[in-house]
């Protein structure tokens, strides 16, 4: 799934929904040709290594939810990708 802030919808009835599957695959096993690596800012440590069995598609998404729900809660990303150059 392609879990990201841009993503999340929400409804009059005040209802969380999730939009934009263009990269959304069910799969009910570990199959490497359906697991994307996420959107930057979400990308879950493990789409990082070259070795395709670390990717569990489910944790890979709760990672991203886990991203989501500290954006929610304080306003700003956990952690920023900009490259510090010393």
């Amino acid at each position: 799934m392609d879990l990201k802030l841009d993503n999340l919808l929400l409804g009059e009835d005040f209802m969380l929904k999730i939009s934009d599957f263009d990269h959304a695959v069910y799969t009910s096993a570990l199959d490497e040709k359906s697991l994307g690596e996420g959107v930057s800012g979400f990308r879950a440590p493990e789409t990082a290594s070259p070795i395709k069995k670390f990717r569990n598609p489910k944790a890979i998404d709760i990672y991203a939810l886990g991203i989501i729900l500290f954006a929610f809660k304080f306003g700003f990303m956990p952690y920023s990708e900009e490259k510090s150059h010393s």
